[in-house]
């Protein structure tokens, strides 16, 4: 029989064959595809980048954490009575003549008594946005700061019959909510205990974002604990300073900055003075101690200063 060798490019040869021996060809041909692909698997797992995800937040352990503790369910179930609907990730607080009486927390219709009244309360994670919230600084600096805090409900009594206005959606339409007050003071408290800016290696509002963050966080839960909700993330998005310091802290800026520029010109001319007057020295020429003055006062003048150098010579 007839054989012919097929190449391919990056894969071994393929045998293809004619006649009797086609299924022993195949066969080869089945081994050569395995063999070639593990030896390259390795190589593809070994180039597969690893992302580092960051962890979910766990809501169980962090009402751990926090000490929070799931509704109870209602102690028994009307046959006859009228029927409610609760939506997917709600739930439904049941009260009898204005008192208690549990949570419905699974999702469908139920039938509640005829004197029951069902308030229903989302668990969809939420936010707020504290937006351009003035405060003033560790040193007096007035700023405007912006924060967004999302947080979720863990219990459908709580803010029914523990805090007044809640949170957006569950408030009076000309006021603020419990939780959107309770973030502008956190918010002010927190932001009062840092300077805008401070030097390398100490916490400041310009650069030390996630230690701030955390600390949002947690004096946040501590203010809205009686709402039964559960702050996940507090974190800053905007930082300036307040429109009437504006400008002057701008001129500030650009002072310390032109002042560490000069100051790092001038250290290099006095080194390069230094240099100067040492390599002159090594190939033998020595001058008095007046000359050598001169031409250390003509080098830093004309690396200091900031118009080019006139060259001039004595008569």
């Amino acid at each position: 029989p007839k054989h012919v060798w097929l190449t391919f490019k990056s894969r071994p040869p393929i045998l293809t064959g004619f006649g009797a021996d086609s299924s022993l060809t195949r066969h080869q041909n089945v081994c050569w595809t395995r063999a070639r692909s593990a030896m390259e698997r390795p190589a593809q797992q070994e180039m597969a980048p690893t992302v580092a995800w960051p962890e979910p937040f766990d809501l169980v352990q962090r009402m751990k954490q926090l000490g929070l503790e799931r509704d109870p369910r209602p102690f028994s179930c009307c046959p006859v009575g009228k029927c409610i609907v609760v939506p997917d990730n709600h739930e439904a607080a049941l009260f009898l003549c204005g008192s208690y009486r549990g949570t419905v927390k699974q999702s469908g219709l139920h039938c509640i008594g005829v004197f029951e009244n069902a308030e229903i309360i989302s668990m969809k994670k939420f936010t707020i946005n504290c937006n351009k919230v003035k405060v003033l600084d560790l040193k007096g600096n007035p700023l405007l700061i912006s924060g967004v805090a999302t947080y979720r409900a863990t219990s459908a009594k709580k803010p029914i019959t523990d805090v007044a206005n809640p949170w957006p959606g569950r408030c009076d339409a000309d006021g603020k909510s419990f939780m959107e007050l309770q973030a502008q003071a956190v918010l002010k408290k927190v932001a009062a205990q840092y300077p805008y800016e401070a030097p390398e290696g100490q916490a400041c509002l310009l650069r030390d974002s996630s230690g701030i963050a955390a600390q949002l966080r947690e004096e946040l839960q501590r203010q809205v604990m009686d709402t039964g909700c559960v702050i996940m993330d507090f974190d800053l998005t905007d930082l300036s300073y307040a429109p009437e310091i504006a400008h002057a802290m701008l001129q500030r800026q650009q002072a310390e900055a032109t002042v560490a520029a000069r100051k790092l010109v001038v250290q290099a001319a006095v080194h390069i003075a230094n240099d100067a007057i040492v390599e002159i020295g090594k190939v033998g020429r020595t001058f008095e101690k007046d000359v050598e003055a001169n031409i250390i006062r003509s080098l830093l003048t004309a690396i200091v200063s900031t118009q080019t150098a006139t060259p001039t010579i004595p008569l």
